[in-house]
């Protein structure tokens, strides 16, 4: 995890509409709870993957996005439309998908 690029990206476009899903691969959810606190990243929302892999009837996160490695990123507009994906953190990408946005 990329807590640290992750947290600059969101305290920079968080108040411009940008929203973080986080999804761990860690089974054990004490482990888990306490990377989220140690890194910081409570702000946004954090599952596990065996949440996000359950469907209540829909398509999950997981299959939905097509979500096949971690890290993935995917930037989702305010439509549904993806403005970008890669299937590995690339902190330049993101910058230059906000840039082109003005935001």
């Amino acid at each position: 995890m990329q807590s640290k690029q992750l947290k600059r990206l969101y305290n920079l476009y968080h108040t411009k509409g940008l929203e973080i899903v986080s999804i761990s691969w860690d089974e054990n959810q004490d482990i888990w709870e306490k990377a989220v606190k140690e890194d910081g990243i409570g702000g946004w929302f954090n599952m596990m993957m065996r949440d996000a892999d359950v469907s209540n009837g829909e398509a999950s996160i997981m299959t939905r996005f097509s979500i096949q490695a971690f890290p993935t990123v995917i930037l989702i507009d305010k439509k549904g439309i993806i403005l970008y994906r890669n299937d590995r953190f690339d902190e330049k990408g993101l910058d230059d998908v906000f840039a082109s946005l003005n935001l």
